[in-house]
């Protein structure tokens, strides 16, 4: 860090950093959790008017993405998700994944993704929009 530097701004960097990797392993659980195939533990890291949108559906609160992911499971029972890259902003509490999701069928499709996760004050997802290309 340079000498020019005061001690509220290095004190500001730490906290950024900081925040920047608890944001980053929020992220990382919850594709864990997807990973799993737990629609009920996806659906609890989500605010009860939390919201899902992607290519194929748009829905409101955490029960209802919960579902939607659950049919998302059953349809590709083989489905996995690898994290490429995260990238965080502390002034929107908005979190940036780069993925690929392997969706493990005959054709061994693989979709390259960018998920734009929006979190709360308490750390819940408010909003999830998906993106594909």
């Amino acid at each position: 860090m340079s000498r020019s530097m005061s001690k509220f701004q290095i004190l500001v960097q730490i906290i950024v950093i900081g925040e920047t990797a608890m944001a980053e392993d929020r992220v990382k659980k919850y594709f864990e959790v997807w990973n799993k195939h737990d629609k009920e533990g996806v659906g609890k890291m989500f605010a009860d008017d939390g919201s899902l949108r992607d290519w194929e559906v748009e829905v409101k609160g955490a029960q209802n993405v919960a579902d939607a992911n659950g049919k998302i499971f059953q349809s590709a029972p083989g489905i996995q998700i690898e994290v490429l890259k995260i990238h965080y902003s502390a002034a929107t509490s908005t979190a940036s994944a780069e993925i690929l999701v392997h969706v493990n069928d005959a054709d061994k499709t693989v979709l390259k993704v960018v998920d734009v996760i929006e979190y709360n004050d308490a750390g819940l997802i408010s909003s999830l929009r998906a993106y594909k290309g």
